[in-house]
């Protein structure tokens, strides 16, 4: 089995020193049978996402197809199969393809209103399920696709869920919205430039439950949750992602560490106060 990694790249980098501390940007992808399909697998999942938007002549977009050789699932937890436990830190890179230049056709819209044009707006509710192990189950149960990184996170300490039943309004915006230019911005700016307009973060747990209360999410739509970022068990601090990338809905991950900048047509999900 094979993880598809996406690099967005800067020119300055030749695309075999292109790696995962130096890309603009981070995103894990689908799982995939074998190396060939992963690479059209990968540039499949650029060309029909939001992922290859706003790359400008001075990016260009990598993907590297992954081999998952230590994959371990507590059996307690998920049938093997259902969800794939193996973390980055087991992985080790096997082959490389390329594409450049990709943008998307599909339309990003949340659901339901605008909001003076500059945002999309719902309501789901917190509080459904008991713990990160039950948003798993419900995950799975549901056809959704969880990305490694992403079910373990929803095991790690760090990841709670509200006790009690609350309704929260969501807010999207993208970073270009937020006012921020062609080089885009790093998720401190993105999250302080939101708090000034009176939005506010995410509780982590509206990742997989906007996964779960989202299933007419359009093909080629990928939504970053703007939350406070939760370490892997290699140290990286990452935030959810809720995608549809045409094979399938999503709950995968993206980096959110130092030296991470957000292109300026990736989308934040933040929780507007009532």
């Amino acid at each position: 089995m094979f993880k598809v990694l996406i690099l967005v790249c800067s020119v300055q980098f030749a695309p075999q020193d292109c790696q995962k501390d130096n890309a603009i940007d981070v995103i894990w992808g689908p799982d995939a049978t074998n190396e060939m399909s992963c690479a059209f697998t990968g540039q499949a999942y650029i060309a029909d996402t939001a992922v290859g938007v706003g790359v400008g002549r001075d990016e260009y977009v990598k993907v590297q197809c992954i081999r998952q050789v230590e994959a371990h699932i507590d059996q307690a937890v998920a049938p093997l199969g259902e969800i794939d436990c193996a973390s980055p830190g087991n992985l080790h890179t096997t082959k490389v393809a390329f594409a450049a230049g990709l943008s998307s056709p599909y339309p990003i819209s949340l659901d339901t209103h605008a909001t003076g044009g500059a945002s999309n707006s719902r309501r789901i509710t917190l509080g459904t399920y008991q713990s990160g192990r039950a948003l798993r189950e419900a995950l799975r149960a549901g056809g959704c696709k969880v990305g490694s990184t992403a079910a373990d996170i929803l095991a790690h300490p760090a990841f709670s869920v509200s006790r009690t039943r609350t309704d929260m309004d969501l807010a999207v915006l993208s970073v270009a919205q937020l006012g921020f230019g062609a080089d885009g911005a790093s998720p401190a700016e993105v999250y302080a430039r939101a708090a000034q307009l009176g939005f506010e973060l995410c509780p982590a747990e509206i990742g997989p439950q906007l996964r779960l209360q989202y299933p007419d999410q359009p093909i080629g739509e990928f939504l970053r949750i703007a939350m406070q970022p939760i370490d892997t068990d290699q140290g990286e601090p990452v935030v959810f992602i809720v995608g549809n990338g045409g094979a399938g809905l999503m709950l995968i991950v993206a980096e959110a560490g130092r030296g991470v900048i957000a292109p300026s047509m990736i989308r934040y999900v933040f929780v507007r106060p009532r």
